[in-house]
């Protein structure tokens, strides 16, 4: 199992391969989550790392304006369910090698996802520099003007790189005793992650609450320690979840499987450390 990872890791690290047959391969990654052999969930945490990685430096293709349904394209597509998976990995019961290999990865894909956006806004600028240049030098022609001179003056006025918005940091120290392991005994989540995470926020919490109450206690389970992992690295950020949050972890604070009961009221206190909410 883990060499035929191993092999897909680099099949699918190559671009064209990759957003040709990443659909068919995700389902199949999930069930590796519960994998017997620790090696294998380790090595699962990077492969999704490296096509993480790789895929921030895909450029997005061009799509016809029959097939724009105005949804992501090239990797976005994927983005968050790969994503989704390498959490999984980092919400897995091993928090002495398994989690905080999986975190480790989690913090450097945040990393390069920060890097990705600021190249993606300094590219826009150089798009509507060019747009507002020609524009000028175009207006300036039928004006009987020096087209050069507008374009420059054009250029100047064109508003700066946008700045990339990051999550304040969190102070976990102040709820240290509250959150789990690896994060009790480890390194708190950096802001870098904290806004990646926030990113996908709106797609990755409906699918793990959902999965709060399914019928096996294995999905439930699981569920309820990726939750954890969730609420720890959004910390604050999770606040426009909140009601859909709560009412989940109600129905989950009642389960009968004690882990789980146990995960949804561990969930509930850390929300009432890291939100000031008016209930």
């Amino acid at each position: 199992r883990r060499a035929t990872l191993d092999s897909l890791g680099a099949l699918l690290s190559v671009e064209e391969p990759m957003l040709d047959h990443m659909e068919e391969v995700l389902p199949h990654l999930h069930g590796l989550l519960n994998d017997r052999t620790p090696g294998v969930r380790q090595s699962l945490a990077e492969v999704v790392e490296r096509w993480l990685l790789r895929g921030f430096s895909f450029k997005d293709p061009l799509v016809g304006a029959f097939e724009d349904d105005g949804g992501p394209v090239g990797f976005a597509k994927f983005e968050h369910r790969v994503l989704m998976i390498l959490l999984g990995v980092a919400a897995d019961e091993d928090t002495e090698q398994v989690a905080p290999m999986a975190l480790g990865a989690l913090e450097r894909a945040a990393s390069a996802k920060h890097e990705a956006r600021k190249r993606s806004a300094e590219a826009e600028r150089t798009r509507d520099v060019a747009r507002r240049r020609a524009q000028a030098a175009k207006d300036a022609v039928k004006a009987g003007e020096d087209p050069d001179k507008a374009a420059a003056e054009a250029e100047a006025s064109a508003p700066t790189v946008a700045e990339i918005e990051v999550a304040p940091a969190f102070d976990y120290a102040t709820v240290k005793a509250l959150v789990p392991e690896p994060f009790a005994s480890g390194g708190a989540p950096t802001p870098l992650t904290t806004t990646y995470v926030q990113l996908h926020l709106p797609s990755l919490l409906p699918q793990v609450l959902a999965n709060l109450t399914q019928w096996t206690s294995d999905i439930r389970g699981a569920a309820a320690r990726l939750l954890r992992v969730l609420l720890v690295i959004a910390n604050r950020q999770v606040a426009p979840f909140l009601d859909q949050v709560l009412v989940h972890l109600y129905k989950a604070s009642a389960d009968d499987e004690v882990s789980v009961a146990t995960s949804a009221l561990q969930c509930a206190r850390m929300l009432g450390a890291f939100i000031e909410a008016d209930l």
